[in-house]
């Protein structure tokens, strides 16, 4: 007889939300001038798992005629969603 068909890879999880960044200074009239040269921010989301791969198909049987097909193999999983890039606020007083 024929192998039976591999199971699907399972769907990669989505990469987490990038969190918020508040910088507050009283008395720096020039903050946003500090950013990229004294100040530098990365406030990025999280990379997106990969799907699985799919599992691989039976072997394949043998008669004493005609030997059996191999089973195809699973389908691969999809890939998550990347998670979305942080916020950044400026608060001079």
């Amino acid at each position: 007889g024929d192998g039976g068909i591999g199971g699907n890879g399972a769907s990669g999880g989505n990469g987490g939300d990038g969190g918020t960044v508040s910088i507050q200074c009283k008395n720096c009239p020039t903050l946003r001038g500090l950013i990229n040269n004294s100040i530098i921010i990365k406030n990025y989301g999280g990379y997106a798992g990969q799907g699985g791969d799919g599992g691989n198909g039976g072997s394949a049987g043998i008669g004493p005629l005609k030997d059996g097909h191999r089973g195809k193999r699973g389908m691969a999983g999809k890939e998550g969603a990347d998670g979305k890039n942080g916020a950044i606020h400026f608060l001079s007083n």
